[in-house]
């Protein structure tokens, strides 16, 4: 993860020992040797993420600078959940140290809220917006009626708007079983209508520590609210499209308001893409591991060209 930009570019490395610097633990040999139950770990596994994208960013820096035709200067960014913040970093809002920090603090809080109230994510195939908040709806009667519904907010909720057919729940360990079974064979597509929801093609649990973009994260969000505080965010130098809303903010307030909703809100993944390919956007760059957003174009927008860079 980050390892070979690290290897083959003396810029990357360097982000690696900022990053290093800032945990108080080598990150690069974290990257490169784990072990691989710390790298899993909410705390570890953000920071890392982030400085492996940032490597790779500061990778393909170096190679634009020597290019004989380097690619256009970028007009906007975007970052998926923990991404936002080197989306962020990308635009030049946020010092690299700063996010190095904040995202160690983000896993903290996000894995003692996972420890606290359970819960976990699951990926929902098949289904449009609309049939995903049917399905939702149907899952929190169920619970209702079996009185396992806790205080505070729904126990099953839309987490991540990939794209059409692609979206994210996250709940409660009661609320993933309850959708797991309204998506089984035990339940008849005929049946499903009759109760209202629609029958997704497959749910598919994610190997998560907790309810990411859920109210059961709001301890974590207060936690984060404190931190973001202490945070010095300027104007970003380019658009940023933000995971709460869709649209950009220029206002270094807003954008920490923004964070922190994060954490609790739905991510419009669908809606932010949509946003730049209106905008105009024909080619863009990826960095760091996943290649999310390689795939969502290949499913949604083939005409606009995605690269990888690791």
């Amino acid at each position: 993860m980050g390892v070979a930009s690290a290897r083959q570019s003396a810029a990357a490395k360097a982000i690696f020992t900022e990053a290093s610097e800032v945990v108080g633990r080598d990150m690069l040999k974290l990257c490169e040797e784990g072990p691989e139950a710390e790298l899993h770990k909410t705390e570890w596994a953000q920071p890392a993420l982030l400085t492996a994208s940032m490597a790779a960013v500061a990778r393909w820096k170096e190679e634009q600078e020597s290019s004989e035709s380097p690619a256009p200067a970028p007009s906007a960014s975007l970052g998926l959940s923990l991404g936002e913040y080197s989306s962020l970093c990308f635009a030049g809002a946020l010092a690299f140290p700063s996010a190095v920090h904040l995202t160690r603090q983000r896993g903290l809080l996000m894995q003692r809220a996972g420890e606290s109230n359970g819960g976990g994510m699951a990926a929902v195939l098949g289904l449009s917006r609309e049939e995903a908040s049917c399905l939702r709806d149907a899952v929190n009667a169920v619970l209702r009626d079996r009185d396992s519904a806790e205080k505070g907010g729904e126990l099953c909720e839309i987490a991540n708007y990939l794209c059409q057919g692609n979206i994210v729940f996250s709940g409660s360990l009661a609320g993933l079983e309850v959708l797991e079974e309204l998506a089984s064979k035990k339940v008849t597509p005929e049946e499903a209508k009759a109760r209202g929801f629609p029958k997704p093609k497959r749910v598919v649990r994610l190997k998560v520590s907790g309810a990411f973009h859920s109210c059961l994260m709001q301890e974590a969000a207060e936690g984060l609210r404190k931190t973001l505080e202490e945070t010095e965010i300027q104007t970003p130098k380019i658009p940023v499209v933000m995971n709460v809303d869709a649209r950009t903010h220029a206002d270094p307030r807003m954008i920490k308001q923004q964070l922190m909703l994060q954490l609790t809100n739905p991510v419009l993944m669908d809606k932010s893409l949509e946003l730049l390919v209106d905008r105009g956007m024909q080619e863009g760059f990826e960095f760091g591991p996943g290649g999310v957003l390689v795939g969502l174009m290949r499913k949604t927008r083939q005409e606009v060209k995605v690269h990888q860079v690791e």
